[in-house]
């Protein structure tokens, strides 16, 4: 079995892997661990999908409180990513600056 998660895998399990996949994202976030955070999200995501879509295949009750406490943790990663964004957008700008004052002072 992939770590996607299928319509096979018990829906329990998806469940757990979802909430323990978005835990650990949020962990390495806030540790600043970006380093293969698109393939965990994208794992994340797929094993989502596969409880959600194209029907939840648990009842709504059951979601409820999991569900919410996945859109706590999404509110934190994208605060967490976009901080990460602007802090790499300021790096790029200096190291920018710097390049030109390089240039400047060689004259080219």
């Amino acid at each position: 079995m992939g770590t996607a998660g299928t319509h096979s895998e018990p829906a329990e399990r998806t469940l757990e892997r979802v909430m323990t996949l978005t835990r650990d994202l949020l962990e390495r976030a806030q540790a600043g661990d970006w380093e293969d955070f698109p393939e965990r999200q994208a794992r994340r995501d797929a094993a989502l999908h596969a409880l959600l879509d194209p029907e939840p295949r648990l009842p709504a009750e059951r979601l409820r409180e999991p569900l919410a406490e996945l859109q706590a943790m999404d509110r934190q990663l994208i605060a967490l990513t976009e901080s990460q964004r602007d802090r790499l957008q300021q790096e790029l700008l200096q190291l920018m600056r710097g390049r030109k004052s390089a240039r400047a002072y060689l004259g080219q």
